[in-house]
């Protein structure tokens, strides 16, 4: 493919270094040496900030019967926020969540008991799609001048509130649904929302955060509220399956521990070396 340099006035394929910019980089050789750093940087960030390389490491497995795993920091911070929101508020009575050892017994529990897990599974699909709302929110611009929450004690109709930082006014409020089931789900969770308008707990200003689908299935009960969709359905039931994973193998971790920065910074540092033996060989 081809592209026009406005250096030169020309057009160069993809693999084509313009004239021009050759004289530059003869006269500024570490210009070379400065975009090979941001690269390296970039590639790192990309890579352990992503489940990128946890995609590599399923290959690897696959080939030599090994059992690696690389995790991304965002989905490690995510699943952390789960476990304290389950915490605070889904389990802030038994404590269960309390730290991962009283999660891991309770899980073993709920293994013997089909309604336990039921519920856990329930919660762990809410909880997640309110953290999932949160850290949208927090990495949004508007975060500047605007603060997120979410509430606590089963508010009715209403989930989250946005208001403005300096004055504390309300400036939206939003109603977070999910759902593992595609169809049933999607629908049931709409029609709960309509019954909460009608009872008066929610209204049609309120924004609706939902799993995939639930835009199509407001507008088909004549829903006016804004919907915003994040996550399918087949997301969802992954997340429950690795929340799952991870509270049975004891990480279900409310904070931040040495251990789990350990293992990203050692993770960091070979990604770093791979990327860097690349990027400073071309530079030389």
């Amino acid at each position: 493919m081809s592209y026009f340099c406005e250096k030169c006035m020309k057009l160069h394929s993809d693999d084509e270094l313009c004239p021009e910019m050759a004289k530059e980089l003869k006269n500024n050789p570490e210009w070379l040496s400065q975009a090979a750093n941001f690269a390296n940087v970039a590639a790192q960030y990309r890579l352990v900030t992503s489940q990128d390389l946890n995609s590599v490491a399923t290959v690897i497995n696959k080939l030599s019967g090994s059992n690696l795993s690389f995790e991304g920091t965002h989905q490690a911070a995510r699943d952390i926020q789960i476990f304290k929101r389950l915490n605070q508020e889904a389990f802030v009575k038994s404590g269960h969540f309390q730290n991962a050892s009283t999660a891991k017994d309770y899980y073993n529990s709920a293994l013997k008991n089909e309604n336990i897990m039921q519920g856990l599974e329930k919660k762990l699909t809410g909880t997640s799609q309110e953290v999932d709302w949160l850290r949208m929110k927090q990495g949004e611009m508007k975060n500047l001048v605007q603060k997120s929450e979410l509430l606590n004690g089963n508010a009715a109709g209403v989930d989250g509130t946005t208001v403005n930082r300096f004055t504390g006014k309300e400036i939206s409020r939003t109603t977070i649904k999910a759902t593992v089931d595609d169809k049933q789900g999607v629908q049931n969770s709409v029609k709960k929302i309509q019954e909460a308008v009608e009872k008066g707990n929610a209204n049609q200003d309120d924004i609706i955060f939902g799993t995939k689908g639930t835009k199509n299935a407001a507008e088909k009960i004549d829903l006016k509220n804004k919907v915003i969709e994040k996550n399918t359905t087949k997301d969802i039931q992954n997340s429950n399956e690795r929340l799952k994973t991870k509270i049975q193998n004891g990480k279900a971790v409310t904070r931040i521990t040495g251990a789990e920065v350990a293992q990203k910074v050692a993770h960091g540092a070979v990604i770093g070396a791979v990327v860097g033996l690349t990027l400073s060989s071309l530079t030389n």
